[in-house]
């Protein structure tokens, strides 16, 4: 399984992206200041759910501010996995979607969408997170599902003699401790 679509709408310099991807490898350039680690850093915030100690929150600076007021547009977000057809799905059915094709072929994905919203409840800004999956709404993700659903971030490389070096910090051994984990 594997992320076929992303959209993301304010977040950060993200005003809205239609992102497609591909199995295997994909490869994000562009200019500073174009939304790359935007794009990164939302996956995390929407995976990390319960890893502790977290390295990354949601935050007010996430939130693009209205044009024409001060109030603080909600982010949302739209992931769509593509599934093998020999893969089985069975535990993800809340987000299962089922679309057919040019070719009339049945195609089989997984979707999970978000918004978060920063509110302000007796004086204090709080951050609202609504997660759900296939196309309803009302459809809450059970915990068994996020927890299906596995993640490694390996942050840049700035020193490779160090960042490379053989311990158990290292940025290898933490992504071959979380496969292995699998």
């Amino acid at each position: 399984m594997y992320i076929t679509n992303l959209k993301i709408r304010n977040f950060r310099a993200i005003e809205n992206l239609d992102l497609d991807l591909n199995k295997g490898l994909n490869v994000l350039i562009g200019e500073n200041n174009t939304g790359k680690t935007a794009v990164i850093d939302l996956l995390r915030l929407v995976f990390d759910k319960g890893n502790y100690p977290n390295e990354i929150y949601w935050k007010r600076t996430d939130f693009k501010v209205a044009d024409s007021s001060d109030e603080y547009q909600p982010i949302e977000f739209d992931i769509r996995f593509k599934t093998d057809e020999k893969e089985e799905i069975y535990c993800f059915n809340d987000l299962h979607i089922v679309d057919i094709d040019e070719n009339e072929n049945q195609m089989n994905f997984l979707e999970i969408h978000g918004k978060i919203t920063l509110v302000n409840t007796k004086g204090a800004e709080k951050i609202k997170k609504e997660f759900w999956g296939g196309k309803d709404k009302e459809n809450r993700i059970p915990w068994e599902i996020w927890n299906e659903l596995n993640y490694t971030y390996l942050s840049p490389l700035r020193d490779v003699n160090r960042d490379l070096r053989p311990n158990n910090n290292n940025l290898l051994s933490k992504l071959f401790l979380n496969i292995s984990e699998l």
